[in-house]
């Protein structure tokens, strides 16, 4: 029998005055796929729309690309850095998104690049490099509509050791400015996950070690730091929920299912390399 999993997910309201809630899920679908076992991967991202998944598969050096609808595997997109035996710093992919009306999805790498994928013929037709060379890997990138530009989270450079946020126009494939996040009381904050809310304003995880934590919230237009958050933290991927106005991890619009990266599992026969989990709450199934 296969045993219950629950996800715990905390949320920040955007008002920034309510203290972090958590809710439970349960899982209620597996998703198994072919491939190496599942043992490094990072941010996963559903689509506006909630009809796919895709997963930064460190692992098999991929994306992956999954149903979001049917709870199957799709397909995938070779190319990236992949394990490094160096570390975490070192290997991709990593963030990923989608920009549906360009059909493309924009997904950072280990090696400080940013591919560019065509989601028609699943190749890759631009790569970017961002210059963050010192610390190697990038994080999640983020689409703002108000500039047409996108965000990218870079954990760290020899300028700016707590991390920056670069902007990228996509026109140009270049780099137009960045926004660096300022040493606050002694703490580096390293983003990792990125999202934008409703008032142009940008949450970022910051990816720390230990129990000295907190998350950001940046002016997205001016870089200005809004407000810091100390009670939560370490976060590696973020995410803005339009309909309660909350911040929490990648989900489903359409369902609000979460789709869960889990790596072996040899006692559940769907998950003995590894799966997706899809969960869900169970008084809305």
């Amino acid at each position: 029998m296969r045993r219950s999993l629950f996800l715990a997910i905390v949320v920040i309201p955007l008002a920034f005055t309510a203290s972090p809630v958590r809710a439970e899920f349960r899982r209620i679908a597996t998703i198994p796929f072919p491939g190496a076992p599942l043992v490094s991967f990072d941010i996963g991202w559903v689509n506006d729309r909630g009809t796919a998944y895709y997963l930064t598969d460190r692992s098999n050096a991929r994306i992956d690309i999954f149903d979001a609808r049917n709870n199957t595997y799709r397909g995938k997109v070779d190319g990236f850095v992949g394990v490094d035996p160096r570390g975490t710093t070192y290997s991709g992919p990593n963030g990923v998104l989608v920009v549906e009306d360009q059909r493309e999805l924009w997904a950072s790498d280990g090696d400080s690049t940013i591919k560019v994928i065509d989601l028609r013929s699943l190749q890759i037709v631009a790569v970017i490099d961002t210059g963050g060379a010192k610390r190697g890997g990038l994080e999640q990138p983020v689409w703002d509509r108000h500039t047409g530009k996108f965000l990218q989270a870079v954990p760290e450079t020899a300028a700016n050791p707590a991390g920056e946020i670069a902007e990228i126009d996509p026109l140009t494939m270049q780099l137009t400015q960045t926004f660096p996040i300022p040493v606050i009381e002694g703490r580096l904050c390293s983003p990792h996950g990125i999202d934008l809310g409703a008032r142009h304003e940008l949450l970022i995880g910051c990816s720390l070690a230990g129990t000295n934590v907190e998350t950001i919230i940046m002016n997205a237009s001016t870089g200005a730091i809004v407000k810091v958050f100390t009670e939560v933290g370490a976060s590696d991927q973020v995410w803005f929920n339009r309909g309660d106005r909350t911040h929490s991890v990648a989900a489903s619009r359409r369902d609000d299912h979460v789709f869960v990266p889990l790596t072996p599992l040899p006692s559940d026969p769907d998950c003995v390399n590894g799966c997706i989990g899809v969960y869900g709450d169970d008084d809305k199934e």
